[in-house]
């Protein structure tokens, strides 16, 4: 299996009035890569979803030197796509022990722009707080390296609002390059950034990124899905407990009884009911980017498809909010929170590259 080659597949423009087209005038798409590999197995289905992202012409990539155990973004860099995509990569911060300091922002993002074959990163984020660093000494490492030219624009993920408005004015009273993308887990069952996060992103201008708009699956899952630990919900797998640390609560799983319904009686599936919330009715803005996760082109352009369907009807959309203020005191709107909760009970999953 050879590699895609960007400059075989050149973007295509689709007509104005392609209803693939209307989602994306306000809201980017990014594709999240987190499962990309050079696994041989894996090849085929990863040129096809590159060839998928042309022809709907997205706009970017969502990678990470952890996803593939370092092997998504050496494919995405032997791909070429970037010559016609732009993409967002990430330093590994508390999701690898000793991932925030300023040696391993220097291994991460000269390993990152080595992999991806490129001299700038346009897109450049912390992927989560690490309480063993303080992040002035982060974001001193990181204003070296964009002085150097290595990335364009800087951002955070995973912070909290506290956190967020430490760095951005630490940043501010440095003189350095001030953050301005904002990388969230957001979707109908976590919404509890809407809070304080968002407006406290709103008023220092960041533009935001958002994961997980289905909820790591578990919103095309059913009760019973969830419980008999189908798929990746496996308790036998790290990201299985991670899932299941996240999302695996009785007020979460009845709340998912009852969208299966709602679902049912809008007659749409449970993965387009979820994906146009995020992009029609959420907290989202101008400029924005929707995150979209899809294991196949087939897969991508149907979510792409639904997306442009466009709003929800009102009585479904004041059901949802109905629904939310039922588990809202039991929702998880931070992964990475997940992921540290899960390590101090115990697991040995830790996240390597």
């Amino acid at each position: 299996m050879s590699f895609f080659r960007a400059q075989d597949h050149p973007p295509i423009s689709l007509a104005l009035d392609d209803p693939m087209m209307t989602a994306v005038s306000n809201i980017k798409y990014n594709v999240g890569t987190a499962e990309w590999t050079l696994d041989a197995a894996n090849l085929q289905r990863q040129n096809d979803l590159l060839t998928k992202i042309f022809e709907l012409n997205l706009n970017g990539l969502d990678s990470g030197p952890l996803y593939g155990n370092g092997g998504c973004e050496q494919f995405i860099g032997r791909s070429g796509a970037l010559k016609h995509l732009q993409i967002t990569s990430k330093v590994p911060g508390g999701y690898l022990p000793g991932g925030s300091t300023p040696e391993a922002v220097s291994k991460f993002l000269d390993g990152t722009l080595k992999s991806l074959g490129v001299e700038k990163i346009p897109i450049y984020l912390i992927h989560a707080p690490d309480d063993s660093v303080p992040v002035s000494e982060t974001l001193d490492a990181l204003q070296e390296h964009y002085k150097q030219g290595k990335f364009e624009e800087l951002g955070l993920s995973n912070f909290t609002a506290e956190q967020t408005r430490e760095a951005y004015e630490y940043c501010k009273a440095k003189g350095y390059i001030l953050p301005t993308v904002y990388q969230l887990m957001y979707s109908l069952v976590s919404r509890n950034s809407e809070a304080e996060l968002f407006p406290t992103l709103r008023e220092l201008g960041f533009v935001v990124q958002v994961y997980s708009p289905i909820a790591g699956g578990f919103l095309a899952k059913t009760s019973e899905d969830i419980r008999a630990g189908k798929g990746k919900w496996t308790k036998t797998t790290f990201l299985g407990q991670l899932l299941h640390q996240s999302y695996n609560k009785p007020e979460l799983l009845e709340y998912l009884d009852k969208f299966n319904d709602l679902a049912t009686e809008a007659g749409v599936s449970k993965v387009e009911l979820a994906y146009r919330w995020v992009r029609w009715h959420s907290a989202l803005r101008d400029g924005d980017t929707l995150i979209l996760g899809a294991s196949n082109a087939k897969q991508l352009e149907e979510t792409v498809r639904q997306l442009g369907k466009g709003p929800l009807e009102d009585w479904i959309v004041e059901r949802l909010a109905t629904m939310w203020k039922s588990i809202s005191a039991h929702a998880n709107d931070n992964f990475y929170r997940s992921y540290v909760e899960l390590l101090r009970a115990g697991s040995s999953g830790e996240m390597t590259v």
